[in-house]
């Protein structure tokens, strides 16, 4: 392959990357500008609400209105702290310090979050933050 055609090819896939991040809600934007500073925006998906992977495969869900819904870290990944609420980060880092966070899921039902971390801990929290259990 020439230069040309790569240089073509690599223009083609910044242009689609950037077309996709903006087509999310400013909301979401500036949730992943801000919590996922080193990441740019790989894949944007719009049906009901918003699909986003990451460079890192870091799978992201955000309403029509760009609240986040999920957060699922691929594989190695974990989900950086800068991403979780900072009261729910202060109790799973006084429980479990040396745990990666995997995932985290919003209940549009409950309010609270289900989170999953290394070493196959998942934990609940109700919608202020509160451990409310824990599954090993």
């Amino acid at each position: 392959m020439d230069l040309k055609k790569i240089a073509l090819i690599a223009t083609f896939v910044v242009m689609t990357v950037t077309a996709a991040a903006q087509a999310l809600p400013e909301q979401a934007v500036r949730f992943i500008e801000t919590a996922f500073p080193e990441r740019s925006v790989l894949m944007v998906n719009s049906k009901v609400g918003y699909d986003v992977v990451l460079d890192d495969f870091t799978k992201l869900e955000f309403t029509a209105t760009g609240r986040w819904i999920e957060m699922d870290a691929e594989d190695e990944g974990n989900i950086p702290d800068t991403a979780v609420p900072e009261e729910m980060l202060k109790r799973i880092r006084k429980v479990f310090p040396d745990n990666k966070i995997k995932k985290i899921e919003w209940s549009r039902i409950t309010g609270g979050y289900d989170v999953e971390l290394s070493g196959d801990v998942e934990l609940e929290f109700d919608s202020a933050y509160q451990l409310t259990d824990i599954n090993k």
